[in-house]
């Protein structure tokens, strides 16, 4: 009987069930990005941005390092605000079709973090808000070659 008790709003009304669901992934990393980060054997990359390891590694930069992830070179160290750090080959290689890569951009003057993945001919955006820590953005790009 108390089985039923739980059950029951789940099922009620479709839409506060899809809700809830759009609600839990909207700071995941799509499931193809996924995968091919696995396959990389980039097992230090994140997949999803409302977990407590990723607030854990924005609160405390260090971990960043000490998990193979490495200072974007292409930022300018003498910026105090802004922290980039890149794990794979990012951007990625145009001569590697299987190269895949992700950057954590933490912008402390403008409270957000930005993780980006990309993988040959696309990318993935996602934000979040460090004052609330809620994902602001999530987007998926097609580039053309």
């Amino acid at each position: 009987m108390r089985l039923n008790k739980w059950l029951k709003p789940l099922f009620q009304g479709d839409e506060q069930v899809k809700t809830n669901l759009e609600n839990e992934t909207e700071g995941a990393l799509h499931p193809k990005f996924s995968n091919k980060l696995r396959e990389a054997s980039l097992f230090g990359a994140f997949t999803e941005l409302t977990t407590p390891r990723f607030q854990k590694y924005l609160m405390q930069p260090k971990h960043f390092l000490r998990n193979g992830w490495l200072l974007d070179p292409d930022l300018e160290l003498n910026q105090r605000s802004v922290r980039a750090y890149v794990l794979g080959e990012f951007p990625s290689n145009p001569d590697n079709s299987n190269s895949i890569g992700q950057r954590v951009v933490i912008n402390r003057k403008d409270r957000k973090a930005t993780l980006e993945t990309k993988f040959a001919t696309q990318s993935q955006t996602i934000e979040m808000d460090l004052n609330t820590m809620e994902v602001t953005k999530n987007e998926i790009l097609q580039q053309n070659s």
